[in-house]
């Protein structure tokens, strides 16, 4: 019993003991560049930061300072004018004279008073009539001891991939706020091993409705928005949700987040929009 309790003891002394002459790693300060464009957008934005230290002395991001920002289509290369729409520890940044097309490849640049320098590139995606399909359907039931009636609609989100080129999709959509029965996680999806092939995108189930009731299933309009995204695009989402979501267990492996900014960190990435509102029937 002694020998028991001795043990527990150096076990817990063993827990709280402080590590001492461990060399940090060092640290390199980096600009943090953040931007998904679109032709599809009203406006188009640049988040700027700074890389912060995880070891040593933690302190709060620190801002860019003053940039300088460039755009390039391979042709002209434009020194963007730039509006500052927020200035916390992130710059926010309205892109106000350039003007994104698809089909087409960009370089972004960006420079500091510090010296510090960041670049990526990009292509955005040709627009695309991607067919986007609703099916519903409804499952009739009967409360057994009350005999009221209900309706529950299901619809299914489907898209028709094109032909002989990699695509990469983001689906967004909402429903006059009704509710689902159960959550639909917001997901990037490829289409590698479907080329040209009929695509499900989603299957949302909404939550049962009395048929008599005022509050109908088929009086919402699904609003309904297909992102076309280039490849970073993907591969950053699919990086994001990994380590947000994938990474519960205390022993789980990091994973980082894709980056494709040279010098610096961050993603650069495009996409084009197609959508369809439809009728719930």
């Amino acid at each position: 019993m002694i020998f028991l309790t001795g043990n527990i003891i150096l076990l817990l002394a063993s827990c709280t003991k402080d590590v001492i002459n461990v060399k940090l790693p060092d640290f390199e300060k980096k600009l943090v560049l953040s931007s998904f464009i679109s032709p599809d957008l009203k406006y188009n934005e640049l988040t700027l930061g700074c890389t912060k230290s995880d070891f040593g002395k933690l302190s709060a991001p620190e801002p860019p300072g003053k940039v300088s920002v460039s755009v390039s289509d391979g042709t002209n290369e434009v020194r963007i004018d730039t509006m500052l729409v927020d200035s916390n520890y992130f710059n926010r940044i309205r892109i106000r004279n350039m003007q994104f097309s698809d089909g087409k490849s960009y370089k972004i640049r960006v420079d500091n008073d510090e010296g510090l320098t960041a670049e990526a590139s990009c292509t955005i995606p040709v627009r695309r009539d991607f067919h986007i399909e609703v099916d519903t359907s409804v499952l009739l039931s009967s409360n057994p001891w009350s005999g009221e009636k209900y309706s529950t609609t299901t619809a299914k989100i489907s898209l028709t991939d094109f032909p002989g080129e990699s695509n990469y999709f983001r689906l967004i959509f909402s429903v006059n706020g009704i509710q689902f029965v159960t959550p639909v996680e917001d997901v990037v999806i490829s289409d590698k091993g479907r080329d040209g092939e009929k695509i499900l995108l989603q299957s949302i189930t909404f939550y049962p409705v009395t048929i008599n009731s005022t509050y109908e299933t088929d009086s919402a309009f699904l609003r309904i928005y297909l992102l076309n995204t280039n490849k970073a695009y993907y591969d950053y989402h699919k990086s994001f949700y990994t380590t947000t979501m994938g990474n519960t267990g205390p022993f789980t492996e990091p994973s980082p987040l894709y980056s494709n900014v040279s010098n610096g960190v961050g993603i650069f990435a495009a996409y084009t929009v197609d959508s369809l509102i439809f009728r719930l029937k």
